[in-house]
């Protein structure tokens, strides 16, 4: 005769299986009955390419690196350093310009580009040809935006935020001055 537990763990294994075997056909059904979802097509304005223009990196930054040997024993990484650049100086700009006060934080792009600016602690969209304080952005590319007022052209970088990623702090930005030639 066979013992009351052996018969009770063949009832388990028995109803364990028919429940996998009920699970199996009901997720079987489903598949087949349930239809997949209609495909959802991106916005129009992401699909056009923008009219943001990308500068090529310097040709002393890229000189530096070729230079290098890649398989060289003391290789280090490379650090990036802004003291390297060359910054125009133009005519010296009045600090009462509103256009000193402005910082560039952001860029979007789409159907009317332009750049988000921060002005007296309130965040600012002006868009390509639309004008904040007297000052009318004329041009943006990847890292920077060109304001003109008149003959005079101002040159306003990106601000990044910090890599060390504890807290986000701004750089400084430099302005850049030039007489624009009529």
């Amino acid at each position: 005769m066979k013992s009351t537990a052996e018969q009770n763990l063949k009832l388990a294994a028995i109803g364990l299986s028919g429940l996998l075997i009920l699970q199996l056909l009901w997720s079987g059904a489903r598949l087949l009955l349930v239809s997949a979802p209609d495909p959802v097509a991106p916005v129009e304005s992401v699909l056009q390419p923008g009219l943001i223009n990308y500068r090529a990196p310097a040709p002393t930054a890229a000189s530096e690196v070729v230079s290098r040997p890649l398989f060289w024993q003391g290789r280090n990484a490379f650090v990036y350093d802004p003291s390297f650049e060359s910054v125009e100086d133009g005519p010296a700009v009045p600090a009462s310009d509103a256009i000193n006060k402005v910082k560039l934080v952001g860029l979007y792009s789409g159907d009317n580009p332009g750049v988000i600016v921060m002005l007296k602690g309130e965040r600012h969209r002006v868009s390509v040809n639309e004008s904040l304080e007297g000052w009318t952005l004329s041009l943006m590319n990847a890292d920077e935006a060109v304001f003109e007022n008149g003959g005079d052209t101002r040159t306003i970088e990106l601000q990044h935020v910090s890599p060390k990623g504890a807290t986000p702090t701004l750089k400084p930005v430099k302005a850049k001055s030039r007489e624009v030639d009529k």
